[in-house]
């Protein structure tokens, strides 16, 4: 009888030994699955942090190439305009050799006529 009562006892004492070491299993996996859940969420939160900021990178870079697509636009005006100014100018510069011309011809007709005389 004490022998089976040992025995009895050792057995209930790894059954309870084994009972404790399942639990302890158990909130070690109840642990990992928290602990990769809050992973993940760190993880989604720093993906959609850096997407956000990749949207925000990409905005400036379309921002600025439509600047400089403006500033393209607006230098070819520019280019436009001074070449219409220089041909302006330059025809009246033509304009005022050629009175000059035209001048300097009625002063010598003039001579001539006076000598003439």
């Amino acid at each position: 009888r004490a022998s089976e009562a040992s025995r009895a006892a050792a057995t209930d004492a790894a059954a309870a030994e084994q009972q404790h070491e399942i639990e302890r299993l158990r909130a070690a996996e109840a642990d990992a699955v928290r602990n990769a859940g809050i992973a993940i969420a760190s993880a989604k939160a720093q993906n959609a942090s850096m997407q956000t900021e990749l949207d925000q990178m990409k905005s400036q870079l379309d921002a600025q190439k439509e600047a400089e697509r403006d500033a393209l636009v607006q230098a070819d005006a520019l280019k436009g305009q001074v070449e219409e100014l220089q041909a302006a100018h330059l025809s009246e510069e033509q304009r005022a050799a050629a009175a000059e011309a035209t001048a300097l011809e009625r002063q010598g007709e003039i001579e001539r006529l006076r000598s003439a005389e």
